[in-house]
Protein backbone atom coordinates (compact mmCIF):
# COMPACT_ATOMS: atom_id res chain seq x y z
CA UNK A 1 0.00 0.00 0.00
CA UNK A 2 0.99 3.62 -1.27
CA UNK A 3 2.10 5.54 2.93
CA UNK A 4 4.82 8.12 1.54
CA UNK A 5 4.37 10.32 -1.68
CA UNK A 6 7.58 12.40 -2.67
CA UNK A 7 6.66 14.84 -5.20
CA UNK A 8 9.69 16.45 -7.69
CA UNK A 9 9.53 19.02 -9.95
CA UNK A 10 11.39 17.68 -12.84
CA UNK A 11 10.71 20.65 -15.65
CA UNK A 12 8.47 23.42 -14.73
CA UNK A 13 9.02 24.93 -11.05
CA UNK A 14 5.88 26.54 -11.50
CA UNK A 15 4.43 24.35 -8.26
CA UNK A 16 7.09 26.95 -6.12
CA UNK A 17 5.44 30.06 -7.40
CA UNK A 18 2.94 31.92 -4.75
CA UNK A 19 0.04 32.15 -7.70
CA UNK A 20 -0.53 28.33 -7.31
CA UNK A 21 -0.19 28.18 -3.60
CA UNK A 22 -3.96 27.96 -2.94
CA UNK A 23 -4.72 24.87 -5.90
CA UNK A 24 -1.40 23.26 -4.32
CA UNK A 25 -2.78 23.12 -0.96
CA UNK A 26 -5.70 22.38 -1.93
CA UNK A 27 -4.20 18.75 -3.31
CA UNK A 28 -1.88 18.20 -0.32
CA UNK A 29 -4.70 18.33 1.66
CA UNK A 30 -6.68 15.75 -0.25
CA UNK A 31 -4.28 13.22 -0.69
CA UNK A 32 -3.60 13.56 3.31
CA UNK A 33 -7.00 13.11 3.84
CA UNK A 34 -6.38 9.33 2.34
CA UNK A 35 -3.71 8.84 4.94
CA UNK A 36 -0.70 9.90 2.90
CA UNK A 37 2.23 11.34 4.05
CA UNK A 38 3.47 13.94 1.28
CA UNK A 39 7.21 14.85 1.36
CA UNK A 40 8.74 17.81 -1.08
CA UNK A 41 12.36 17.14 -2.47
CA UNK A 42 14.90 19.94 -1.14
CA UNK A 43 14.53 21.58 -4.95
CA UNK A 44 10.93 20.94 -5.78
CA UNK A 45 9.35 24.31 -4.16
CA UNK A 46 12.47 26.86 -4.99
CA UNK A 47 9.59 28.29 -8.15
CA UNK A 48 10.10 28.68 -12.22
CA UNK A 49 13.28 30.48 -12.13
CA UNK A 50 15.94 28.72 -9.47
CA UNK A 51 14.56 25.23 -10.98
CA UNK A 52 14.95 26.46 -14.54
CA UNK A 53 18.54 27.15 -14.20
CA UNK A 54 19.37 24.18 -12.00
CA UNK A 55 18.83 20.81 -13.95
CA UNK A 56 21.41 19.50 -12.09
CA UNK A 57 19.86 19.82 -8.95
CA UNK A 58 16.59 18.47 -10.28
CA UNK A 59 18.33 15.50 -11.17
CA UNK A 60 19.65 15.02 -7.65
CA UNK A 61 15.76 15.19 -6.22
CA UNK A 62 14.47 12.12 -8.72
CA UNK A 63 17.59 10.29 -7.94
CA UNK A 64 17.09 10.70 -4.26
CA UNK A 65 13.77 10.27 -4.18
CA UNK A 66 14.42 6.99 -6.02
CA UNK A 67 17.03 5.99 -3.20
CA UNK A 68 14.99 6.92 -0.53
CA UNK A 69 13.46 3.69 1.61
CA UNK A 70 10.58 5.31 3.03
CA UNK A 71 9.11 6.86 -0.79
CA UNK A 72 6.17 4.68 -2.48
CA UNK A 73 5.51 6.93 -5.29
CA UNK A 74 7.72 9.74 -7.17
CA UNK A 75 5.38 11.99 -8.48
CA UNK A 76 6.01 14.45 -10.44
CA UNK A 77 4.53 18.14 -9.69
CA UNK A 78 3.79 19.34 -13.79
CA UNK A 79 5.26 18.92 -16.93
CA UNK A 80 6.68 21.39 -19.33
CA UNK A 81 9.47 21.23 -21.74
CA UNK A 82 12.89 21.16 -19.70
CA UNK A 83 13.16 17.45 -18.61
CA UNK A 84 15.70 16.63 -21.38
CA UNK A 85 17.95 18.93 -19.69
CA UNK A 86 18.57 16.68 -16.77
CA UNK A 87 19.58 13.51 -19.08
CA UNK A 88 23.50 14.53 -18.56
CA UNK A 89 23.13 13.88 -14.75
CA UNK A 90 20.93 11.27 -14.70
CA UNK A 91 22.82 9.15 -17.28
CA UNK A 92 26.32 10.64 -15.86
CA UNK A 93 28.55 7.39 -14.62
CA UNK A 94 24.83 5.06 -14.53
CA UNK A 95 23.17 7.27 -12.02
CA UNK A 96 19.73 6.91 -12.58
CA UNK A 97 20.27 2.91 -13.29
CA UNK A 98 21.70 2.61 -9.85
CA UNK A 99 19.36 5.06 -8.53
CA UNK A 100 16.01 3.48 -9.96
CA UNK A 101 13.73 0.75 -7.76
CA UNK A 102 10.71 -0.65 -7.68
CA UNK A 103 8.72 2.48 -6.89
CA UNK A 104 5.19 4.16 -8.72
CA UNK A 105 6.38 6.93 -10.90
CA UNK A 106 3.72 9.42 -12.28
CA UNK A 107 4.75 12.27 -14.15
CA UNK A 108 3.05 14.56 -16.95
CA UNK A 109 4.20 15.99 -19.93
CA UNK A 110 7.53 16.02 -21.38
CA UNK A 111 8.34 13.67 -17.99
CA UNK A 112 6.49 10.22 -19.54
CA UNK A 113 4.97 11.46 -22.81
CA UNK A 114 4.46 14.39 -24.92
CA UNK A 115 0.38 15.89 -23.94
CA UNK A 116 -1.39 18.40 -26.24
CA UNK A 117 -0.80 21.69 -25.43
CA UNK A 118 -4.35 22.27 -24.93
CA UNK A 119 -4.15 19.29 -22.15
CA UNK A 120 -2.28 21.95 -19.61
CA UNK A 121 -1.44 25.63 -20.18
CA UNK A 122 1.91 26.22 -18.59
CA UNK A 123 1.33 28.70 -15.47
CA UNK A 124 -2.45 28.99 -15.41
CA UNK A 125 -4.32 27.68 -12.11
CA UNK A 126 -6.12 26.33 -14.60
CA UNK A 127 -3.56 23.86 -15.69
CA UNK A 128 -2.23 22.95 -11.83
CA UNK A 129 -6.08 22.31 -10.96
CA UNK A 130 -6.52 20.04 -14.06
CA UNK A 131 -3.15 17.86 -12.86
CA UNK A 132 -4.69 18.04 -9.28
CA UNK A 133 -7.59 16.25 -10.28
CA UNK A 134 -5.99 14.32 -12.60
CA UNK A 135 -4.14 13.51 -9.56
CA UNK A 136 -6.85 12.67 -6.77
CA UNK A 137 -8.15 10.45 -9.69
CA UNK A 138 -4.81 8.33 -9.73
CA UNK A 139 -4.03 8.61 -6.64
CA UNK A 140 -7.68 6.85 -5.75
CA UNK A 141 -7.32 4.39 -8.50
CA UNK A 142 -3.70 3.22 -6.74
CA UNK A 143 -4.85 3.04 -3.05
CA UNK A 144 -7.23 0.96 -4.54
CA UNK A 145 -4.95 -1.94 -5.28
CA UNK A 146 -1.94 -3.64 -3.31
CA UNK A 147 1.52 -2.54 -4.00
CA UNK A 148 3.70 -4.50 -6.52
Amino acid sequence: MVKTITIVSLSSGIAGESSVRLGLDIGIKRLKEYGLNIRFMPNALKGSEYVRRNPDKRAEDLLNAFRDPETYMILCAIGGDDTYRLLPYLFRNNELANAVSNKIFLGFSDTLQKMPRSEIHNNSLRGIIHLILILYQTIFLLLSQPCP
